[in-house]
C-alpha cells in the first residue's frame, strides 16, 4: 500500500530544532523555595508539670480539630492561665506556620496573630494590660480576621473632575462599589484583577486615594509571599502576590469577607489533626 503525501513539508520541532537567531526568551525565575512542615524541637528539660500542662492544653485542641466541621466559626482554647514554663513548651512546640497577621485598632493596642505549625491553629495575642488576652483559635481563620473592621465607609463618589493622567481607574472603582454595595456573606468572592489592566500612575493614586487603608495586614508565606490589606471600605480587600524574587505577579481587589488566600483549608485542617496527635507523644517522651 502507498502512503499518501503529506500536503505541507514536514519540520521538526521541539527544544533546539528552530534556528533562534537574536531572540532569547527571558523566562521568570522559578521558586526557589517552599515553607514546609518540619517536626518542631522537643523542649528540654522541662519539668512534669510543665510538660502535663502543656500536654493539657494540646489534648484540648485536639478535641476541637477532631470535631471541627468546614465553615463552622473558629473555637478559642484560653492560654492567660499557662504558666510561663508551660507556655514556653507550647512555643516551641507549635513554633509559627506560613501566615502571619496584625490588626491595628486606634481603641486598644494592636492585635497580633501567626498561624502555627498546624494549619488551622492560630496563636491570637491581644496586648492591654487587664484586658490583655492570649488563646489559641481552631478553624480556617481567626474570627477578628474575617469581622469588619471598625471605620469602615462606604465608597465615596468619584470626584467631578479626574486627576490628569487617569484612565482605567474609573471603571475598576465602579466596579468595585457594585460589587461591595450587592456582596452578602456566604457569596462566592468577587475578583478585580489589576495586573490585567493597563493602569497609569494617576490610575493607581486614585484607587489606593478612594479605597483607602484598613485595620488588617496579611503576610502569607509559601513559594513567594502575598500580602493581604483590609481597605477603608468593609469587604474590600487588597491581595499582591509575589514570586521568589519578590517581583509582583499578581496584583487584585478581593470583595468578600475574607480572602481564600488566608483561609486554612479543610484538608489542611484534617492532616494538622493527625500531626497534633504525633505531637502529643513526643512531648510525653520528653
Amino acid at each position: 500500500m502507498s502512503m499518501t503525501p503529506f500536503p505541507v513539508p514536514v519540520v521538526p520541532f521541539g527544544h533546539g530544532s528552530q534556528d533562534e537567531g537574536d531572540a532569547v526568551l527571558d523566562y521568570l525565575p522559578m521558586p526557589q523555595g517552599m515553607r514546609t512542615y518540619v517536626a518542631p524541637p522537643l523542649p528540654e528539660r522541662a519539668d512534669a508539670r510543665a510538660l502535663d500542662a502543656a500536654r493539657g492544653v494540646l489534648r484540648d485542641v485536639l478535641r476541637v480539630l477532631a470535631a471541627y466541621e468546614p465553615g463552622t466559626p473558629p473555637e478559642a482554647i484560653d492560654l492567660t492561665t499557662c504558666d510561663a514554663v508551660a507556655l514556653r513548651i507550647l512555643n516551641d512546640v507549635l513554633g509559627e506556620g506560613e501566615v502571619s497577621a496584625r490588626i491595628d485598632n486606634a481603641q486598644r493596642c494592636s492585635v497580633l496573630i501567626q498561624e502555627t505549625v498546624l494549619t488551622g491553629l492560630w496563636r491570637v495575642v491581644e496586648p492591654g494590660g487587664a484586658s490583655a488576652a492570649d488563646r489559641l483559635e481552631i478553624g480556617a481563620a481567626p474570627a477578628l480576621l474575617a469581622r469588619p473592621a471598625e471605620g469602615t465607609q462606604p465608597m465615596a463618589p468619584l470626584p467631578g473632575s479626574l486627576p490628569p493622567g487617569v484612565m482605567n481607574a474609573p471603571s475598576v472603582l465602579s466596579e468595585a462599589r457594585d460589587h461591595v454595595a450587592r456582596w452578602r456573606a456566604g457569596d462566592a468572592p468577587h475578583v478585580v484583577n489589576l495586573t490585567l489592566l493597563p493602569l497609569s500612575p494617576g490610575d493607581e493614586q486614585l484607587i489606593d486615594a478612594m479605597l483607602g487603608e484598613g485595620s488588617v495586614q496579611v503576610l502569607a508565606r509559601g513559594y513567594g509571599n502575598c500580602r493581604v490589606g483590609s481597605t477603608a471600605i468593609a469587604n474590600c480587600w487588597r491581595v499582591a502576590y509575589f514570586n521568589s524574587q519578590d517581583t509582583l505577579i499578581l496584583n487584585t481587589i478581593e470583595i468578600t469577607d475574607l480572602p481564600e488566600v488566608v483561609r486554612a483549608a479543610p484538608e489542611d485542617i484534617a492532616d494538622s489533626c493527625e500531626r497534633l496527635a504525633q505531637l502529643i507523644e513526643w512531648v510525653g517522651e520528653a
